[in-house]
């Protein structure tokens, strides 16, 4: 019997809200959906689909972003008044108001990993459970100040490397059983990760992919950015764009920033033409029908559109 069910996320975060909701309920009765952007208003209809044949007693909401959907929320917390217990918790940033009409319980805050509000939503106090809720808390709001940020970056691409392999599920239902650790194969794979970044990331500066003027950063990479990006930081830079051969720039700001909230806030809106998804110091966008050039350009508007706030 399905007592639960779970939309979320499909990343690291996802993981953690997944792995404390099942230290409260079998895994085995919950039902979880997972969204990417793409498809979040399929994945909606799929979850109303499935609450007209079943009555869960809890529908739980977490680590997903509706500002550019807020009318699937609506369509959600209207099962609240039939005998459903809606709750909402999530960490990205939102505008301002829009939760005024949203009239379920909702757990917000910027400054917690959705995992980890979800840990503290629940009350759950477990020995293994609250170390891995600890690392992912740490590089999903980018703690690199923290003695374990890059344990925390190698974390991520051992998820990415897993899901890839056996799929989300899976890998919560092995780590589940493993009594909330991590499988032994995670020590191979740091050893392995770290050596192979090291050489990518030499490979990546080498041909002049990574440019700086020590405030903007712009990168060209496909793989083992985020280690590219703790370098970067570490550096003092206050902004980096990413370009993949995908056509998806990623912006990236330092969670300890000198560039203050309402001019983070004034760039982003310039960047994503006044579209609102992701966090304040995490976003993307992708360029439609991309090549090389339309890259290159998006490129140069980036850094023209950031260059403005160059701090003095």
């Amino acid at each position: 019997m399905i007592d639960i069910v779970h939309l979320t996320h499909n990343d690291l975060d996802a993981l953690g809200c997944m792995m404390v909701l099942s230290i409260i309920h079998p895994f085995e009765n919950t039902k979880t959906f997972h969204t990417d952007y793409k498809n979040i208003s399929d994945i909606v209809d799929d979850v109303e689909l499935f609450l007209q044949k079943e009555t869960p007693k809890l529908l739980l909401i977490t680590d997903i972003s509706f500002n550019q959907n807020k009318n699937l929320l609506q369509k959600l917390q209207k099962y609240n008044k039939r005998n459903i217990k809606v709750v909402f918790i999530d960490h990205h940033h939102y505008d301002k108001g829009f939760f005024d009409d949203i009239n379920i319980p909702i757990i917000h805050n910027e400054a917690k990993s959705a995992s980890k509000l979800t840990q503290e939503f629940f009350k759950v106090n477990h020995p293994n459970l609250n170390k891995l809720i600890n690392i992912i808390n740490i590089f999903d709001i980018w703690l690199m100040k923290d003695k374990n940020f890059r344990q925390s970056i190698i974390l991520n691409n051992y998820f990415w490397d897993k899901v890839n392999k056996i799929g989300i599920n899976n890998l919560a239902y092995n780590i589940i059983l493993n009594n909330y650790k991590l499988s032994p194969d995670f020590k191979s794979f740091c050893i392995l990760n770290k050596d192979n970044a090291n050489k990518q990331i030499k490979k990546i500066r080498d041909k002049g992919l990574v440019k700086s003027d020590g405030f903007i950063t712009l990168m060209f990479c496909d793989n083992f950015f985020n280690e590219l990006l703790f370098e970067e930081f570490n550096k003092g830079v206050q902004f980096v764009a990413i370009a993949n051969s995908y056509g998806i720039i990623r912006f990236r700001l330092p969670s300890v920033s000198n560039i203050p909230e309402d001019t983070k806030i004034e760039i982003k809106n310039k960047l994503l033409n006044g579209v609102n998804v992701g966090h304040l110091n995490a976003y993307s966008k992708k360029i439609p029908n991309h090549d090389f050039e339309k890259i290159m350009n998006e490129m140069e508007r980036v850094y023209n559109i950031v260059n403005q706030y160059r701090l003095n």
